[in-house]
């Protein structure tokens, strides 16, 4: 291979950023939306879950708030200490040379964090695509499933990296 890029979305950039910078051989990263913090990570989605219970409790269908459950998948003791674990602030060394840290809203953390890996060496360009925050509720039936303003924008990210 010439060239490996890495893109990945929220849970998934971060462990995308933690991989790239162990492994040492990704040339371009794309962080979509990342989870900074795994801390607030799982806080965040604990009350998501809350949420998700209590609406299920409103329409008369059943559901319990659990401690080993989170939105439908098992959370062991291990998986949330790990998951809490997660920092991007961690990393010493930046996971790839060209980073590219995506929002949909304006984000001082994700500008913070671009910063953080200009620090650490990595060329950090960011850009705000605003649309539909897909991870975080569910989609009316007319809206798309993933925002396509965003997918046009890694492409196209990507596509002007390899010219």
């Amino acid at each position: 291979l010439r060239e490996v890029s890495l893109v990945g979305l929220r849970l998934g950039a971060t462990l995308a950023a933690q991989a790239a910078a162990q492994c040492r051989c990704v040339d371009r990263l794309v962080l979509w939306e990342p989870v900074i913090d795994g801390r607030e990570y799982v806080a965040t989605q604990r009350a998501l879950h809350r949420e998700w219970v209590d609406d299920e409790a409103r329409d008369g269908r059943r559901a319990q708030e659990v401690e080993d459950e989170l939105l439908g998948y098992r959370l062991t003791v291990r998986l949330r200490q790990e998951l809490e674990s997660l920092s991007l602030w961690s990393l010493a060394r930046a996971p790839a040379p060209h980073l590219h840290v995506l929002s949909q809203k304006p984000s001082t953390e994700h500008e913070r964090l671009s910063e953080h890996f200009r620090g650490i060496g990595a060329k950090v360009e960011t850009a705000c695509v605003e649309g539909p925050m897909v991870w975080s509720r569910t989609p009316a039936m007319d809206e798309s499933r993933v925002p396509n303003a965003v997918v046009q924008t890694i492409v196209t990210r990507l596509a002007g990296a390899s010219r």
